[in-house]
């Protein structure tokens, strides 16, 4: 029984191998293909991200139960946020302020939108300094967070927003969270269909929709 499981779970490794590498080429032929030159090629996007959710959500949904997949969802969102609350990170802004000026300039109430185009409006990474030794953290303006230095230092190819890509390296984690989250409300439909009608789920669905 464990070897048939292993021989079924071995196939839809596979399977979930080929349909992610599929979905993540047709995604750069989508974005310009290799009929541009590099680095005008962006490597992430939205359906190669849907590419990488669709690989990891997949394979841990292979290889974990339950009870692992609702720790490993929990940890990718906690860890994200503590990611982007408590790690420091060079400020490469061409004039880089510190932490109070940018909550001051861009603070999350009263926001001036010209200010944060001011902050964001870098188009070329050539223009940030990249080599800054002014260090800030639990920073989430656009364009001076940890996930966008990341892209910025990092990231090859184009980018969406330039300097950065609401779809880069660090970003993802999250997003594979919210795939798997879809794997757990496929879980709680089929408990639902084995145990009675699942029709007030769909009311539940449009009621919510409708609270949107």
């Amino acid at each position: 029984m464990n070897v048939q499981r292993g021989e079924i779970v071995l196939t839809t490794t596979f399977s979930h191998y080929e349909i992610s590498l599929l979905l993540f080429a047709l995604a750069i032929v989508y974005s310009g293909g290799f009929s541009r030159d590099w680095p005008d090629i962006r490597l992430l996007g939205v359906l190669n991200r849907i590419a990488l959710c669709y690989l990891f959500a997949g394979l841990i949904f292979c290889f974990f139960r339950l009870k692992g997949m609702l720790a490993i969802c929990a940890s990718l969102l906690i860890g994200y946020w503590v990611l982007m609350s408590f790690v420091p990170f060079p400020d490469v802004r061409p004039a880089p302020g510190s932490l109070r000026t940018i909550v001051k300039e861009t603070g999350f109430t009263n926001v001036d939108l010209r200010t944060i185009e001011k902050e964001t409006g870098y188009t070329n990474v050539a223009q940030l300094n990249l080599t800054s030794t002014n260090v800030v953290k639990g920073v989430f303006v656009k364009g001076v967070n940890l996930a966008n230095y990341l892209d910025q230092k990092y990231l090859p190819g184009k980018k969406w927003d330039g300097t950065w890509d609401p779809e880069g390296f660090l970003s993802t984690l999250p997003a594979i969270a919210t795939c798997l989250l879809g794997v757990l409300a496929g879980f709680l439909f089929r408990e639902q269909a084995e145990a009675g009608p699942v029709d007030h789920m769909a009311v539940v669905g449009l009621q919510r929709r409708d609270d949107l």
